[in-house]
């Protein structure tokens, strides 16, 4: 017997997000974790899929909130992989910008272009950007623009436009009966010769909620498929 799909993947980076702990009104402590991750096919890795050079950064510009126990810092950043396919070679990076202060998103997806993104291999990058992509009007759109002008092409846009994609948000408690996405702030951002095979929106239908009427999560999931870049010779 095979074993269920979720066991055929490795977690090769693991970047360490909020994890705060504090009491609550009602005498109990109440804690929140927050991490991103890079998962890889364990039965590829070694073999057909080979990783190298990891790299897990904190930005340098992030929140800071005033709170009853003390300042609370959101410590986001970015992880990221070199991935070497039969001889393809890319980078991967994954990253979940701030979502509160539009001024610290577009200061960290600068950083993003000037530290995860500099590099001469092809590059993906997936993750929440927090960015509304859809909407110009957006006060972080220019976060969107900078990236797409440093020739990167967003995998939703170039294949499925002008489905709007929406991937956020549906109610804190996921229990609103008609789907509430209105914004598409998650994305696949790529450069360098690859090609968009297929993307798709997970966990945004009807049929998708549980039995007792749970959204599988508040945004949406995106799965891309993306046609490799040719071999490259002597990339960095």
């Amino acid at each position: 017997m095979s074993s269920p799909a979720w066991q055929r993947y490795s977690a090769v980076a693991i970047l360490p997000g909020l994890d705060a702990q504090a009491p609550s009104a009602l005498g109990f402590n109440v804690r929140i974790t927050n991490q991103d991750a890079i998962l890889v096919r364990s039965d590829l890795l070694g073999g057909a899929i080979k990783v190298s050079n990891l790299q897990i950064e904190q930005f340098g510009i992030k929140l800071s909130s005033p709170t009853l126990v003390g300042p609370l810092s959101d410590p986001r950043g970015w992880a990221a992989i070199d991935v070497n396919v039969r001889g393809s070679k890319f980078r991967f990076v994954t990253t979940h910008l701030d979502s509160i202060v539009p001024a610290i998103r577009i200061a960290q997806a600068g950083e993003l272009l000037r530290t995860a993104a500099n590099t001469s291999l092809p590059v993906i990058m997936a993750g929440d950007f927090n960015i509304g992509a859809h909407n110009s009007l957006d006060p972080s759109f220019p976060a969107y623009q900078a990236m797409i002008n440093a020739g990167f092409t967003d995998a939703w846009q170039s294949k499925r436009a002008p489905d709007p994609g929406f991937t956020c948000c549906q109610a804190q408690n996921l229990l609103n009966p008609t789907s509430l996405l209105n914004e598409r702030i998650d994305l696949v951002l790529f450069r360098g010769g690859f090609g968009v095979a297929d993307i798709s929106l997970i966990g945004n239908q009807q049929a998708d909620r549980t039995t007792s009427g749970l959204w599988p999560s508040d945004h949406a999931g995106v799965a891309a498929t993306l046609r490799l870049p040719s071999r490259q010779a002597g990339n960095q």
